[in-house]
C-alpha cells in the first residue's frame, strides 16, 4: 500500500511539472462539484456510486449495475444556475456513460457611452446571457475485481454576447478497489495542446477572435479507508498552469449508523484557489500598485445522504470564506435500475 501511494504521488508531481504549458486557464465547471454526495465529503472525487461519477473518475462506473442516472441542480451566488445530468449503462462490453453539465447567467447588461455635453454617461444597450456547458462521453472496463479503468472525452462550449468558445480534451482514471483501502487516480485534460478557441462577431480592439485558453491539467489522487461504520477520505489535487500550479488538499469523514443503514452523515474540508487583486502601497515613492495573486481558501462542508430502494437523495451545505455568499446549499438525486 505504501509503495502504491508513493508511486502515484511521484506520477502526479511529474506530470504536473512536465506536461502542462502556461497561460490563461479555462474555468472548469467540475470544480464546483458533480453532486451533493461529492461535495458533502469535501469534494473528494472517485468514490461516487452514482452515474455522476462520469464527471469525476470514469473508472468509477464499474459500480453501476444495469442502468443508473443522476440529476444535480443549484444556484450559486444567487445568480448562476448550475445543473448537470448523467447516465450510465452496464453492458457485456463494459460500462458506458454520458454527462451534460451547464452553468449560466441571464440578463447581463451591455452598456454604451452616451455623450451629454461635456460629460459621458453610460446606458444599457441590450442584455445578453452567459452559458458554460460541457458534455462527457465515458467508457469503463475492469481488468479484475481489484483494478478498474476508465476513459472519457469532454466537449467544452462557452458563449456570452458576441463571443463563442469551443474545445475538446480527454480524461483517464484508475481505481484500485481493496477490502479496506480504495484508491483513485485521475488525469483530466490529458492533452496539453488542446485548448478552448474563441470566435467573435465583434470587430476592432475589443474582439476576442482567435484567442485561446488552456484546459488546465488536473491530477487527482484520492484514498478511502473503511472502518466499521466509518469511511475516511483524503485527496491531493493539482490544478493551474506551470507558472502557477497549486496543490489542493481535502479530507472527509462519513458515518453510516449500524441501526439505520440507509442513512449517511458526513463532514469535509477542502481548499479552493481564488484569484484576487491587491493594492500595495510604496511609501518611499508615494505610489499604489496593483498586484494579482492567488490564495487558497478553505471551506467546510457537511451533509447527509439517503439510499432507499434504488433511489439516492443527497444534501450538502458549504461554509466558505466569501463575504457575501458564505453559505451554499446543494441537492442531488440519483437512481439505479
Amino acid at each position: 500500500m505504501i509503495k502504491h501511494l508513493l508511486c502515484s504521488l511521484y506520477i502526479m508531481t511529474t506530470w504536473s511539472t512536465l506536461i502542462y504549458g502556461g497561460g490563461s486557464d479555462f474555468f472548469m465547471l467540475t470544480d464546483v462539484g458533480s453532486s451533493a454526495r461529492m461535495i458533502r465529503i469535501g469534494n473528494i472525487e472517485g468514490f461516487n456510486n452514482l452515474a455522476s461519477t462520469v464527471f469525476e473518475n470514469p473508472a468509477g462506473l464499474y459500480r453501476v449495475n444495469g442502468y443508473a442516472s443522476s440529476l444535480f441542480t443549484t444556484k450559486l451566488m444567487k445568480e448562476v444556475m448550475y445543473r448537470n445530468l448523467s447516465f450510465g449503462m452496464n453492458t457485456n462490453f463494459g460500462t458506458f456513460g454520458f454527462g451534460y453539465m451547464t452553468a449560466g447567467v441571464e440578463a447581463i447588461p451591455r452598456t454604451k457611452e452616451i455623450p451629454v455635453g461635456e460629460r459621458t454617461i453610460f446606458d444599457v444597450d441590450y442584455y445578453f446571457k452567459y452559458s458554460n456547458t460541457m458534455g462527457k462521453l465515458v467508457y469503463q472496463f475492469s481488468q479484475s475485481d481489484l483494478l478498474h479503468v476508465g476513459f472519457g472525452i469532454t466537449y467544452y462550449n462557452v458563449a456570452f454576447d458576441t463571443v463563442k468558445g469551443r474545445g475538446y480534451n480527454t480524461d483517464i482514471g484508475l481505481i484500485i478497489d481493496g477490502e479496506q483501502w480504495d484508491s483513485s487516480f485521475i488525469i483530466k485534460n490529458l492533452i496539453s495542446s488542446f485548448k478552448v478557441k474563441y470566435s467573435d462577431t465583434e470587430t476592432g480592439s475589443k474582439s476576442s477572435e482567435g484567442q485561446e485558453e488552456n484546459l488546465s491539467l488536473q491530477l487527482i489522487y484520492s484514498l478511502r479507508y473503511s472502518l466499521k461504520n466509518f469511511n475516511l477520505y483524503a485527496q491531493l489535487k493539482t490544478v493551474g498552469s506551470t507558472n502557477g500550479r497549486h496543490l489542493l488538499k481535502a479530507g472527509g469523514l462519513e458515518f453510516n449508523p449500524a441501526f439505520l443503514k440507509m442513512l449517511r452523515l458526513s463532514i469535509g474540508s477542502k481548499q479552493t484557489p481564488t484569484v484576487r487583486s491587491v493594492y500595495v502601497e510604496d511609501i518611499q515613492h508615494s505610489l499604489m500598485s496593483n498586484r494579482v495573486e492567488t490564495v487558497l481558501n478553505r471551506s467546510t462542508t457537511m451533509g447527509m445522504g439517503l439510499d432507499l430502494f434504488g433511489w439516492s437523495f443527497d444534501y450538502a451545505f458549504e461554509r466558505s470564506d466569501h463575504i457575501q455568499f458564505k453559505n451554499q446549499h446543494y441537492f442531488s438525486l440519483g437512481m439505479s435500475f
